[in-house]
């Protein structure tokens, strides 16, 4: 047993490392210019064990990418603070939060994983991800929804889930409009969801 734990710990490890040399090769040579025998070259592996864990180039970005989207959407929520006196405000700074923490990444390389997601659909490893992220932007926006109607600052006919679904599409389309570089000249992101919130909540 115990080697058995030590040999996937020690995969663990050589996993993390590879995403780690990868993330740093994207981000100083770029996407095309980084190769796989350069990853494994940086993380003291064989080409062979890269494609073990990840069976093209585009995986290791993608997991990359989504892995500190996560990470950085959670810092950001837990930075929300208090939560707002009315449900559109309080809606509108998890939003903000959801879209802060994507834009910290380079946008060029968003758009590959995006492409690729759209490429291989939902049953894709990008789709999936994706797929999950929404899902557990979905459950905190509900999750929240549900303490404004329990205060009585939400109608009591209102149905949360619901709700926290539209808000993830109108999420999903301001940040499709920034990955295309759109939209700036109409407004900011946050202008245009609080006046959709302000319709949605009212």
């Amino acid at each position: 047993m115990k080697t058995a734990g030590r040999r996937e710990r020690k995969k663990a490890e050589r996993r993390a490392e590879i995403l780690k040399r990868g993330r740093e090769l994207f981000d100083r040579n770029g996407f095309e210019a980084t190769s796989v025998e350069a990853i494994a070259e940086a993380a003291d592996v064989s080409p062979g064990t890269v494609y073990n864990f990840f069976p093209a180039k585009i995986d290791l970005l993608m997991e990359s990418l989504l892995t500190e989207v996560a990470a950085a959407a959670l810092s950001e929520l837990r930075g929300l603070g208090p939560p707002a006196p009315d449900p559109a405000a309080g809606m509108l700074a998890l939003a903000r939060a959801q879209l802060t923490a994507v834009r910290r990444l380079p946008r060029q390389d968003l758009r590959l994983v995006v492409a690729e997601a759209i490429a291989r659909g939902a049953a894709g490893a990008a789709g999936r991800a994706f797929a999950a992220l929404e899902d557990s932007f979905e459950k905190e926006a509900a999750r929240r929804l549900g303490q404004y109607q329990r205060l009585g600052k939400l109608a009591a006919d209102a149905d949360p889930d619901r709700l926290a679904r539209v808000l993830a599409c109108l999420i999903r389309g301001e940040f499709h409009l920034w990955l295309a570089g759109e939209g700036e000249q109409e407004g900011s992101p946050e202008a245009r969801l609080a006046d959709d919130l302000g319709v949605l909540l009212r």
